[in-house]
């Protein structure tokens, strides 16, 4: 918080190496020196589609951001947003870098825009449930409901679980 009483929401990227325990900050791709930013946001989600060794010994990690809340109009409360971006990491001899890019779906089908909510990504998808949105008890929206990203569609898709008598989802 600044000292005037104003948040700071931050777009700044870091990667944690485990094998050093250290932080880094990733940098672009095309400068070693100039740090990435990705969307300003609060309360969006996180989920790692992939992350694996290429053919040349580097490694690649693409990282899927939803949804969240913003500042970026200036106004007092904040925005909620549903839009997707997309994190690609490569390191390679010890260098991270990164690119952020917006994610704009093959169809205009699309989750309602929210905060608060959890992600997780399997099989190339990214699925997201629940959330909220509003910015106070009068517009305040709680969702239940669950959505799926399929990255090699680039299509969001809701889910409609179906339920044995027992209650256990049976797909």
């Amino acid at each position: 918080q600044t000292e005037h009483g104003k948040d700071i929401i931050l777009s700044d990227t870091w990667g944690y190496n485990v094998k050093n325990q250290a932080w880094l900050k990733v940098t672009t791709t095309t400068s070693s020196t100039k740090e990435i930013s990705g969307p300003t946001r609060v309360y969006h989600s996180l989920s790692t589609l992939y992350d694996t060794y290429t053919k040349d010994g580097s490694r690649e990690c693409k990282i899927l951001s939803f949804g969240g809340s913003t500042s970026e109009n200036d106004n007092v409360a904040l925005d909620d947003v549903n839009s997707l971006f997309e994190l690609k990491i490569v390191e390679n001899g010890g260098k991270v870098t990164g690119k952020w890019t917006l994610i704009n779906p093959a169809t205009q089908l699309k989750p309602a825009k929210r905060n608060e909510h959890v992600s997780v990504s399997y099989d190339n998808k990214l699925y997201i449930f629940g959330g909220m949105s509003g910015s106070n008890v009068k517009s305040l929206l709680q969702y239940k409901d669950i959505w799926m990203y399929d990255a090699s569609e680039n299509v969001w898709q809701e889910q409609m679980p179906k339920y044995d008598d027992d209650g256990i989802g049976s797909n």
